[in-house]
């Protein structure tokens, strides 16, 4: 009664099945082979391509466990976890997010008799460093990492309980 489990799971196979004019992006190099900054835009057939912003497949978890303590209040215990694989950000597949994995948890007390309950929580236990996104596009590629490992207080207030 106490515990709660979930479990998902997502498997894409797409691609592009008619997709004769799409636009694409390659890196301007200097003379000794290097990005010198920039990209030349090009029109592509990009059929058969797989489909872009879009995880090859992902995997969450999570677990929430509630101890009733002697003077009414209750202890939770809360833990999930997304895994999401290769994602590509351009139509010829140049650009990809690579796989990760971010794990949270927290720990909260509700007060006995209570509608108040005081957490504290973790998110990116791991510290994984992993794109939120990245965007490709004729001055550059550039991304936005997502948050490094945090933590917090947080106040929960419930009506109508």
């Amino acid at each position: 009664d106490k515990l709660n489990l979930r479990l998902g799971f997502m498997k894409l196979w797409g691609e592009f099945t008619d997709f004769k004019d799409a636009i694409g992006y390659t890196p301007v190099l200097g003379d000794d082979g290097q990005p010198a900054g920039g990209n030349t835009l090009y029109v592509f057939d990009a059929t058969g391509q797989k489909i872009i912003r879009t995880p090859l497949y992902t995997l969450s978890a999570s677990a929430n466990y509630t101890v009733d303590l002697a003077d009414g209040g209750e202890v939770i215990f809360s833990a999930n976890a997304y895994h999401a694989g290769k994602e590509y950000r351009d139509a010829d597949n140049r650009v990809t997010i690579p796989a990760y994995t971010v794990v949270n948890g927290e720990i909260g007390y509700r007060l006995p008799d209570s509608r108040v309950k005081l957490s504290l929580w973790g998110r990116n236990l791991f510290n994984e460093v992993y794109n939120l996104y990245i965007l490709t596009g004729g001055t550059a590629d550039s991304t936005v990492y997502a948050r490094p490992r945090s933590f917090g207080v947080r106040l929960d207030m419930e009506f109508g309980r």
